[in-house]
């Protein structure tokens, strides 16, 4: 934390954001994204209530938003201690974490095998949480999820310890044998064909 600049005695909720593209449901326009920012915002100004947390809001480069803008309207709202990037790597972000905060992405697997507590929010009904939960990922299905899953994560030892627990299992999902996209479409038709029989 120290090599980054970052306070090195308080939790550090890094807050991650998705690729995005003109058909992607995860693009600017949605209203779910929308409320979910919404709801992280939220959440943030309810940890600062706990105690002084830091957040690191990390911006995929190729996003057309200004850090300084975005540090700006954060402060506004009153989440003062804010760090937001699109220069420094998940690489070496994720490891300065306690929580690890994304919409569904690779980021949540990232924090896995780095051995991270991590937080999928996503607000859609066809969320597939039971392909997180498992290995060490909480999904925030609703808004009001947000806050309670980062207080859990950051000061509930039971929480933390299940976390510790599925991340085991996750660091094998994630990272296999080398086949993790294979892994997973299997995953996917099994769960499938289950439904549909």
């Amino acid at each position: 934390r120290l090599r980054l600049g970052l306070p090195a005695h308080q939790p550090l909720v890094l807050r991650t954001s998705t690729w995005t593209h003109g058909m992607s449901e995860w693009c600017g326009s949605d209203a779910q994204v929308r409320k979910i920012e919404m709801a992280f915002i939220h959440a943030m100004l309810t940890l600062q209530k706990i105690g002084p947390t830091t957040l690191v809001y990390s911006i995929r480069p190729q996003l057309p938003h200004d850090p300084a803008k975005l540090s700006k309207d954060l402060a506004q709202v009153g989440i003062v201690d804010a760090f937001v990037t699109n220069e420094l790597s998940l690489k070496e972000m994720i490891p300065a974490a306690d929580v690890v905060v994304s919409p569904k992405s690779s980021a949540a697997a990232e924090a896995v095998l780095m051995d991270r507590p991590a937080i999928i929010t996503d607000f859609r009904p066809q969320m597939d949480a039971w392909a997180w939960i498992r290995y060490g990922i909480l999904p925030a299905r609703r808004e009001e999820d947000v806050a309670r899953r980062l207080t859990e994560v950051l000061y509930d030892e039971e929480t933390q310890s299940k976390l510790a627990e599925g991340r085991e299992l996750g660091k094998l999902w994630f990272n296999g044998l080398g086949n993790a996209t294979e892994t997973i479409a299997q995953e996917i038709k099994k769960r499938c064909l289950v439904s549909v029989l």
